[in-house]
């Protein structure tokens, strides 16, 4: 059961990577905790809900790992991004150690850059600084992590389909 988490700041291509590379590898997506969140409570989280936030996208994953042992879980994002948006929206870094620890668990981590044009989405996305500051952040998270393979993090640029065929051609290395 081959693990890929996504990365990226808001609006940076997660979901339609996750959507397509699914397709793709006949996958399993998990689905972002925090938006669920944000539609069922209409808010925001607060910073003392992030840990929770963080440990239910993980716990997801886990749910589909044990169901289905023989696909791709692909992680919309992963649950490290809950860490980056905690030290963006909250200064807070705590979550820092579990988040690299789960990305180094992990068989592939992919980075979608900013090179999508950033589109508004209600109370999920604050604008195209949030996203540049996301950015930095996940540098930072990101730096000397290999994963569960010994591979290093892939930043992903382009359109979808350029980023979709950059995948499959790392994971058959």
């Amino acid at each position: 059961m081959p693990t890929i988490a996504i990365l990226g700041g808001e609006c940076s291509g997660k979901t339609t990577l996750a959507a397509d590379l699914g397709v793709a590898l006949n996958g399993v997506v998990i689905a972002e905790e925090l938006r669920t969140f944000v539609d069922t409570l209409g808010r925001t989280p607060l910073r003392d809900e992030q840990a929770g936030i963080m440990a239910a996208q993980q716990a997801a994953i886990e749910r589909a790992q044990a169901i289905e042992a023989d696909a791709w879980i692909i992680s919309d994002p992963a649950p490290a991004m809950t860490a980056v948006y905690s030290q963006v929206y909250f200064d807070d870094s705590s979550l820092w150690p579990q988040a690299r620890a789960d990305l180094k668990a992990t068989d592939y981590v992919l980075w979608c850059d900013i090179d999508v044009p950033w589109a508004p989405d209600g109370l999920h996305r604050d604008g195209p600084h949030m996203r540049a500051a996301a950015h930095e952040v996940i540098a930072n998270l990101v730096d000397g992590v290999h994963t569960a393979r010994g591979g290093p993090v892939h930043i992903l640029s382009g359109p979808p389909d350029e980023r979709v065929a950059r995948v499959l051609e790392i994971i058959q290395q």
